[in-house]
């Protein structure tokens, strides 16, 4: 059985009433069945709790040592992918750039987890609301997903940068 979110959605939700569910999928046991994970209401939450699982289960990052004593962070998909149904509609799923994702990643999360309390609760709000935000735009204007679109905005380390192109989105 899934569990509810905790977020409610706000006055300027969109689409407050909508009811969502998001699923899993286990990329590495392809014959593992696919599992319900969370349940909500508002377009926003789902779209917050989707981002949120998103970066902090299907995007790893590792720690990788150059010759020169240079230390980078790489992204890399984890086993795990998520989808978003709203109300019988189509679903939405994020996918794209790993570098991208995994600066996102960074920015949500810092360079780490610190705890092992849920993906939503370890997230910067502000910026992972920012994100539902224009992913709600793109969807409500252009009628699909905007996973792709939201990480093509990362396209380098300038978190500012990024905040300014999801809102020209």
């Amino acid at each position: 059985m899934p569990r509810a979110s905790s977020l409610v959605p706000d006055a300027d939700d969109p689409a407050a009433d909508l009811t969502w569910a998001i699923s899993a999928r286990d990329t590495f046991d392809r014959e593992s069945p696919t599992s319900a994970e969370l349940t909500g209401r508002g377009v926003i939450p789902g779209l917050m709790e989707l981002w949120a699982k998103f970066l902090f289960e299907t995007v790893q990052l590792s720690q990788r040592h150059h010759g020169d004593g240079v230390r980078t962070q790489e992204a890399s998909r984890g086993f795990t992918e998520f989808w978003l149904q709203f109300d019988g509609q189509g679903a939405d799923h994020i996918d794209g750039d790993f570098a991208c994702a995994g600066r996102i990643r960074h920015w949500i999360y810092g360079a780490t987890r610190h705890t092992m309390r849920r993906a939503i609760d370890e997230a910067d709000q502000e910026l992972l609301r920012t994100i539902a935000l224009a992913h709600a735009r793109v969807r409500v204007a252009h009628g699909r997903d905007a996973g792709t679109t939201i990480l093509a905005c990362a396209t380098d380390d300038d978190r500012d940068g990024f905040t300014m192109r999801l809102a020209g989105l």
